[in-house]
């Protein structure tokens, strides 16, 4: 009888520690507000996704061959967009727990004129669904837990929409981002700060699909739907408690290491407000 005691008595703690964990975390969540006209919630009606849902749908996991979340940069970049890449690769590395590696750049030329057009403010943008299928896709490395292509381009889903800021599959492990829309001040000769957090926001939101999320219906979390760059900037990078607990239950996480690396991310490049929103965790945690 003894010699069975171990093998329940390590799991079963393990879980009441983590189950502690999200208990304190679900205090600091914030509750959404009523959507307004425009926003995301208000013009897409989403059902809530629960962690039994999440933990039934074919979501992928990381393993022993597919174990790194490749970013791909997509046209042409500046200095100052290359260290936002590579800051972006560090963060999902961070974020997700699993390292990330920036590839080399893919000329835009590999999406043709027919998958291109020009918007509304005569800027070429590129459609979203062939970057996935045609050009990530049948590239995708065999080590590759996900992979995200990255571009200075703008986006557009389908011909109906206007823009999209970022897009993914939930089944085949691939998405896009742009950072057209996010640049605040682009002639600096410097990190742009808005530009990397809207960055650092989308890049996790979408690897938050790729790794089976949907859009949270929770609470504040970067997880939330965003139609506009004002309802972007009011997403908080934290994933809530319950997007949270889906994740651990696909990643198994350090939670509280990986607040303290996040912290450490943000405080090194001066990004106030996410610190804002992590520090109520950090407290719970330590009492």
């Amino acid at each position: 009888m003894t010699k069975y005691i171990g093998l329940y008595f390590i799991p079963l703690f393990f879980l009441a520690c983590q189950s502690n964990v999200f208990d304190q975390m679900l205090r600091n969540d914030q509750e959404l507000h009523k959507p307004q006209p425009g926003e995301w919630r208000f013009e897409h009606k989403e059902n809530s996704q629960s962690l039994h849902d999440f933990r039934q749908s074919n979501f992928i996991r990381p393993d022993s061959k597919r174990k790194n979340i490749d970013l791909i940069p997509i046209g042409t970049f500046t200095l100052n967009d290359a260290q936002q890449l590579s800051l972006c690769c560090e963060y999902l590395s961070i974020f997700y727990q699993i390292p990330c590696r920036l590839s080399t750049v893919i000329s835009d030329t590999a999406i043709p004129t027919k998958n291109r057009r020009i918007g509304t403010d005569h800027q070429i943008q590129l459609l979203a669904p062939f970057i996935l299928d045609s050009v990530l896709l049948p590239q995708l490395d065999s080590h590759a837990f996900c992979s995200m292509a990255i571009t200075t381009q703008d986006l557009f889903p389908k011909p109906e929409w206007n823009y999209v800021f970022g897009l993914a599959s939930f089944t085949n492990r691939v998405s896009v981002s742009s950072i057209y829309r996010f640049r605040d001040q682009p002639a600096l000769n410097q990190i742009d700060n808005v530009c990397l957090l809207r960055l650092l926001k989308t890049a996790s939101h979408e690897t938050g699909h790729m790794v089976g999320l949907h859009h949270c219906q929770h609470a504040h979390c970067v997880m939330n739907g965003s139609n506009s760059l004002q309802e972007l900037d009011q997403i908080f990078c934290r994933l809530c408690s319950d997007c949270l607990q889906k994740l651990n239950s696909n990643i198994p996480l350090k939670i509280e290491e990986r607040n303290i690396q996040l912290l450490q991310f943000f405080r090194k490049n001066h990004l106030e407000t996410p610190i804002q929103e992590l520090i109520p965790d950090s407290i719970a945690f330590a009492n």
